[in-house]
């Protein structure tokens, strides 16, 4: 069975984590997560955004006949209001993978 795979680099949240520390604004956090702080934050942000990745995510099916799987990287801007903007691709796969994943951001 071929898969679909999107990985994600935890390296923003810790990023956050470290802003957290040093100042007393409020940086957005994912959903479910808003009483955590500091390393429970970035814990709390990263579990709830994989269950949402694995709960979410659909393989197409146009990249499922063509056997289409590998690793698909994006970059977003999160804004302190929570928003997600300027989604783009920066290495895809085609086959509505890309959309897929622009769809999963957001």
């Amino acid at each position: 069975m071929k898969k679909l795979t999107l990985t994600l680099s935890a390296a923003f949240l810790l990023a956050a984590t470290s802003l957290l520390a040093q100042d007393n604004i409020q940086y957005p956090r994912f959903p479910g997560c808003a009483d955590e702080h500091t390393i429970a934050a970035a814990d709390c942000a990263e579990m709830k955004m994989m269950q949402f990745i694995f709960s979410n995510l659909r393989h197409p099916d146009e990249a499922k006949k063509a056997g289409v799987t590998g690793e698909i990287e994006a970059k977003f801007t999160v804004t302190l209001a929570g928003e997600i903007k300027g989604a783009t691709i920066t290495k895809g796969l085609g086959h509505g993978c890309d959309e897929e994943v622009l769809r999963i951001i957001g």
